[in-house]
């Protein structure tokens, strides 16, 4: 049975997508709640650090919510997190790093 992932934004409901196996909406819910809500959010796996160094954070603070919620819907976001950590430019606190596949922050 498929499984729906839905959040709310400014008492708005927002679809994410449609997910066959409920880990993979229960993932989805993650990254918009933590996108949305910063570390301020309740998540159902680990929260994100929020250090220059967690690439998964950087990497959703240069995106719009609007265009981590098309990924999401497109099943597109874990391939371009794993292209953005493969060498390539990021804002952290202000200044552009190169992170290296570990996600550290030079």
């Amino acid at each position: 049975m498929p499984k729906l992932s839905p959040i709310y934004e400014k008492h708005q409901r927002v679809w994410l997508s449609t997910f066959n196996e409920e880990d993979e909406a229960t993932r989805a819910y993650d990254i918009v709640a933590d996108r949305f809500r910063d570390l301020n959010a309740v998540t159902n796996f680990k929260p994100l650090s929020g250090a220059c160094n967690d690439t998964e954070f950087v990497f959703l603070n240069l995106h719009s919510k609007s265009e981590i919620v098309n990924m999401l819907r497109k099943h597109t976001y874990n391939n371009e997190l794993q292209q953005s950590m493969h060498g390539g430019r990021h804002c952290c606190n202000g200044k552009t790093n190169t992170f290296a596949l570990g996600g550290t922050c030079n």
